[in-house]
């Protein structure tokens, strides 16, 4: 059955926008539009072509196959034929690994400044590009992170985690090295902010830097898995994936907490005393602003709570959240079966992380501790719009843990952040970019 008019009209509309942005250069916004129509079952000829001329920009043969795949059965006997330049794009081989270069090549992976786990995410999407691009990933949250030391500029992210490669930020000035965006230089790497959200070369997403030729290509925007894993290559060993398996494969490899944030998640796992646990992750403060109908959202906690609490004998609920309120709720319902951890909260509509007074570190160290100590309790219910909730749910389901969650035993209401495109954070204008 055909599409409604009005659902023709917005895809119509959508495919305009994603080729007016590729004539402006917008690659990873145009290619996102088209993935989204395709998410909400509205793709058209015209947006799977806009997929398939980015694939063909950043020599991907195999997308521009794809794409014109996809295409075919939405032509009508009116339709013209392919650009001849599109057909030889999708005749030419597959890609092959990068190969290795006499200068080095970096991709240096700023915090975008945003929640702890958003911009762990951040750190996941860019560490798949630097091995989709060959390049060696240095992670520096510095001066524009929101979870280092007011009294330091070093690099906070290896106060929580192991780096991800045997180089630094140390290795990068001073060498002669060329950088993309241009905006950047041996001598602002480390500013609080250059620019990443307005301005020239502001919200550069991945796909506009996968074909630099530039020895270091500097990340301080935000690319989701969700938009990348299209672009996995063949010959790399996670094309093909479900995003689920990408995350999991990624966090396995990349994301490990230091010993001493292990140490203290022991001590804190020790001190809640007797399981069984489920817990549950309720957010508040800037939340309640960000997702309309947060309340209705969270209002279904009970039911899944009050339906795990009765299939496992004797459970207690861990809960963690931002938002005081939470707190005084959770325990007129679930009285003294409810334990808490020792965090920071609040009771009004600013997030913790947006707060001056807020000492970042230690906020930092709470998320990345009570994370760990969700991820091993029996079950959870959590928020799918929180980043939060979606690393709780990740680090759960990890094929490592003995007894693993499964659909049964975690749920997270409401749309599913990781799955989004995130397509609003490219909309605001830019300058074309050459």
């Amino acid at each position: 059955m055909d599409a409604p008019e009005h659902a023709r009209q917005r895809a119509a509309h959508a495919t305009e926008l994603a080729r007016a942005a590729l004539r402006e250069g917008r690659i990873d916004l145009a290619d996102r539009i088209a993935r989204e129509l395709d998410a909400f079952s509205l793709a058209t000829r015209g947006s799977w072509i806009v997929v398939a001329r980015v694939a063909a920009l950043l020599n991907r043969p195999d997308v521009v196959r794809d794409a014109l795949r996809r295409a075919e059965p939405l032509a009508r006997p009116e339709t013209p034929p392919l650009d001849p330049d599109l057909v030889a794009a999708a005749r030419a081989p597959d890609p092959t690994p990068p190969a290795p270069t006499a200068r080095p090549r970096y991709l240096l992976i700023r915090a975008w400044g945003q929640g702890f786990w958003s911009d762990v995410s951040h750190v996941l999407g860019q560490i798949l590009t630097a091995e989709i691009t060959g390049r060696t990933p240095v992670v520096h949250w510095g001066a524009n992170s929101r979870f280092g030391s007011d009294t330091s500029n070093a690099n906070a992210w290896d106060h929580y985690f192991l780096p991800v490669s045997d180089r630094a930020l140390s290795d990068i000035p001073g060498r002669g090295l060329s950088y993309f965006p241009p905006k950047w230089r041996d001598d602002n790497l480390n500013v609080r902010e250059n620019g990443a959200l307005q301005g020239p070369y502001a919200r550069i997403g991945a796909l506009m830097t996968m074909r630099r030729s530039e020895d270091v290509v500097v990340s301080d925007f935000h690319t989701p898995l969700s938009a990348l894993r299209h672009w996995i290559p063949p010959w790399h060993r996670l094309h093909g994936a479900s995003l689920r398996a990408v995350h999991a494969d990624l966090i396995a490899r990349y994301i490990r907490p230091r010993p001493e944030i292990v140490e203290r998640t022991d001590r804190a796992w020790g001190a809640l005393g007797h399981g069984p646990f489920v817990a549950v992750h309720v957010r508040g403060s800037d939340k309640a602003v960000e997702i309309r109908g947060l309340k209705e959202l969270t209002d279904q906690y009970p039911a899944h709570l009050d339906s795990l609490l009765r299939s496992i004998p004797g459970a207690r609920i861990l809960l963690l959240t931002d938002w005081q309120p939470a707190v005084a709720e959770y325990r007129a319902r679930y009285a003294d079966r409810l334990v808490t951890t020792d965090a920071q909260r609040t009771s009004d509509r600013v997030g913790l992380h947006f707060q001056k007074a807020v000492d970042g570190r230690q906020l930092g160290e709470e998320v990345l501790v009570d994370t760990l100590l969700a991820s091993r309790c029996d079950a959870f219910v959590g928020l799918g719009n929180s980043n939060v909730s979606a690393f709780i749910d990740l680090f759960g389901r990890a094929p490592v843990r003995a007894r693993a969650w499964t659909d049964e035993t975690s749920f997270l209401v409401g749309p599913h952040l990781h799955e989004s495109l995130s397509v609003g954070l490219l909309m605001p204008a830019l300058s074309r970019l050459q």
